[in-house]
């Protein structure tokens, strides 16, 4: 697929609070072809506040007008493609996902020191 364009759209509004707020999120428009067929899709990524804006610029400039990208569609609809996933949020899981991990060996074996202590003064 091409990227056709690629903008960093921003959204405004009031919080619970009724402090003023902004929200940034870039928005993607491809184009690509499907067994002879022209499709395009516009991508709309999440949505930042403007603390974090940077992360929506750093998505979008994954994105140059023009560049050639790959679109992964649903075979039986198309029209219908996903963005890849954005790194930040891949890194975070495994990260997440490892410190579980580790926090679980760690209290198995913290629990098995306490079982074979009980096991052999009893």
């Amino acid at each position: 697929g091409k990227v056709l364009s690629c903008e960093i759209v921003e959204s405004s509004g009031m919080n619970n609070k009724g402090v003023p707020t902004a929200e940034f999120k870039p928005v993607i428009r491809f184009a690509y072809q499907v067994m002879g067929k022209d499709y395009t899709s516009i991508q709309i990524g999440p949505s930042v506040t403007q603390e974090r804006a940077v992360l929506a610029r750093q998505m979008a400039d994954r994105y140059p007008v023009g560049a050639t990208v790959t679109i992964h569609y649903d075979p039986q609809k198309p029209s219908e493609i996903m963005m890849s996933p954005r790194p930040e949020v891949t890194r975070s899981i495994l990260i997440t996902g490892g410190v579980i991990l580790l926090l679980g060996l760690l209290s198995g074996c913290i629990g098995l020191v306490f079982f074979l202590i009980y096991f052999f003064t009893h």
